[in-house]
């Protein structure tokens, strides 16, 4: 039986570990997107192409393919389709982040069933074997500890950074689709730059 206190608590951990990497890919993510609608927004009011000099080769994709979307007289089609690329990222980062808090609210509840299995086990207290009951008092309490350790841990170091940066995320999302609805795409200044390369 010792050997499910064990268990119970070597599992509670590798699913805590796992959730904190999901934020921190989350996160990642949000910043990446984040930093390339800034270079965009940065680029429509500028002209000027953002210097790239420490970004990935993909940030520098995106930010190329996402200008090529917005440049020149903005249809209706080509509204759709900025459209439907923002709401793919949008979709994107949702999903990461309701992932992550479905898993950080189910961590107490397999807390919670150590808890159930250890007062289970406790029952043979009135057999007379009091190992057993140790044993199941231990483990009813190391896993539920150890749970709502790792799910306050993750709420207030990880939830509550990624919220913030989503929302910042959505801001500036909606900042650019109104400065496209407002200027019909792009400049002409800047179809020009992208007329010279």
């Amino acid at each position: 039986m010792a050997n499910l206190t064990y268990l119970f608590v070597i599992f509670i951990s590798i699913f805590s570990t796992a959730i904190i990497s999901l934020y921190i890919y989350a996160q990642k993510i949000i910043l990446e997107y984040t930093k390339l609608i800034e270079y965009i927004l940065e680029f429509a009011d500028s002209g000027e192409e953002p210097n790239f000099s420490y970004e990935t080769k993909k940030t520098v994709d995106n930010f190329r393919k996402f200008i090529n979307m917005l440049q020149g007289n903005m249809d209706h089609e080509h509204f759709i389709k900025v459209k439907r690329q923002n709401l793919r990222m949008t979709q994107e980062l949702t999903g990461y982040i309701e992932l992550c808090r479905t898993f950080t609210e189910v961590l107490p509840y397999i807390g919670i069933l150590g808890t159930v299995l250890g007062f289970l086990l406790t029952t043979d207290i009135f057999n007379g074997t009091l190992e057993n009951s140790i044993t199941g008092l231990t483990l009813a309490l190391s896993s539920t500890a150890l749970a709502l350790f790792f799910a306050i841990i993750i709420k207030v170091l990880f939830e509550s950074r990624i919220i913030p940066q989503y929302m910042h995320f959505d801001n500036i999302l909606q900042a650019l689709e109104s400065h496209v609805e407002q200027q019909g795409g792009l400049t002409k200044q800047i179809a020009l730059h992208f007329s010279k390369e």
